[in-house]
């Protein structure tokens, strides 16, 4: 029963599930959207080399090593026989294969290095983790537009199970949560949003800092709109909320929650904290004549 009751904390999770139930395959993409991505990666770096570098191994060395993880699992205390017979039915299923293959052609640089860097972490674990991840990560693949329960073959997108490699390094720690080891980067897959009141105070202070900008008509209000940005970001970075990224574009490496405020959020701004301040000063001028 404790068994199954842990098994279904890594099925169900909190933030986001640390492998999904199959057959919600949808919510994988806005969860992996966001992820510290770059944090999870320094982690894996970290354990592998010590320095920001990553093997260049090639599409066909990188599938061998999950043929290698797939044919290598040994029970343990969260895994049985017949959860292992399942994962390599479902890895010998030709979909699958085709849907592996395809996540090493398909992302974003950052996405390919993520990729790379988790196999190569997941082959220096114990026999525990490897195994853990081999189940999760095969049994996503197959059953993520499967009804629960099911048995059946119905494979992700590449998108969704690129993300998956990503998601089942937390899931294959099922068991071993308290080791040492894996403390950084369970954390790392848990990182705190920044409350909409820091950026709503960012965004306040430049408008009563830069009145000269805010009031300029011959500036555009997308120029306006990306000094207001810049400012934020600036001021993020000394309180330590977020890590310099070199002056990156609008499309950065800014935390998901600072992209969506700029590009939902502060745009409808402009610079009303600073005409509201102006009017309500005015207000109170005509109150204090009037008791003249």
């Amino acid at each position: 029963m404790q068994r199954d009751a842990d098994e279904r904390r890594h099925m169900v999770g909190h933030v986001f599930p640390r492998t999904h139930v199959p057959g919600i395959a949808f919510e994988v993409h806005n969860a992996y959207n966001d992820l510290d991505k770059q944090k999870i990666l320094d982690v894996l770096l970290s354990v592998i080399f010590g320095r920001q570098t990553i093997p260049d191994l090639n599409d066909n060395e990188l599938f061998d090593i999950l043929q290698r993880l797939v044919e290598g699992m040994e029970p343990n205390k969260t895994l049985d026989e017949a959860d292992i017979v399942k994962t390599q039915e479902f890895w010998k299923s030709p979909e699958v294969e085709r849907t592996v293959r395809s996540i090493f052609k398909s992302g974003t640089l950052l996405d390919r290095q993520m990729v790379r860097a988790s196999l190569n972490y997941v082959r220096m674990q114990n026999s525990q983790y490897r195994s853990n991840y081999a189940r999760f990560l095969v049994q996503n693949i197959a059953t993520a537009y499967s009804k629960e329960s099911s048995c059946e073959v119905d494979v992700s997108c590449v998108k969704g199970a690129r993300e998956q490699m990503v998601f089942c390094l937390e899931s294959a720690t099922l068991g071993q949560e308290e080791k040492k080891e894996f403390k950084k980067l369970i954390d790392a897959f848990h990182k705190k949003r920044i409350p909409l009141e820091i950026f709503n105070s960012y965004a306040s202070m430049f408008a009563e800092q830069h009145p000269e900008i805010e009031e300029n008509e011959s500036l555009s209000p997308e120029s306006k709109l990306e000094q207001r940005i810049q400012f934020m970001r600036e001021k993020l970075i000394e309180s330590g909320l977020i890590k310099p990224n070199g002056g990156a574009a609008l499309d950065g490496d800014d935390p998901p929650e600072f992209k969506d405020y700029y590009t939902h959020i502060l745009p409808k701004m402009g610079g009303k904290t600073k005409r509201k301040y102006k009017r309500k000063s005015i207000k109170r001028k005509s109150r204090n004549k009037r008791s003249r």
